[in-house]
């Protein structure tokens, strides 16, 4: 183990974009071993999430063509709050109008990973 800096062994650091394929991978696994399917409602897992977000499927949470507000300038970092739960995070996400009609819109962002992570 080596130091540098101001960097000790417990110093914590967010992971940001690099949790997206991990999160991808896990929710395949889940998909692979449990027979969840790409293309049913969120709202069948997330009964919590409701409305449009609700209607999303994970195919479009993985494919980051949700519609989902993203990195168009509707940008919100809840993500860098640490007082904020996943839970609480996914719910905020869902709250929101989309910016796009899902299967549609490519668009690169956290949102579509905080519900899939939750």
């Amino acid at each position: 183990m080596a130091r540098f800096g101001n960097i000790r062994p417990d110093t914590q650091y967010p992971i940001a974009s690099a949790s997206k394929w991990f999160t991808a991978a896990v929710v395949m696994r889940v998909v692979e071993e449990n027979g969840l399917s790409l293309d049913a409602l969120i709202s069948t897992w997330l009964p919590e999430i409701s409305g449009e977000s609700g209607q999303l499927t994970l195919r479009q949470l993985l494919s980051q063509t949700s519609g989902l507000a993203g990195s168009k300038g509707e940008f919100y970092d809840l993500n860098q709050d640490h007082r904020i739960t996943l839970a609480d995070s996914a719910q905020e996400v869902a709250s929101r109008p989309l910016i796009s009609k899902p299967g549609e819109v490519f668009t690169y962002g956290g949102p579509a990973g905080w519900l899939l992570g939750h």
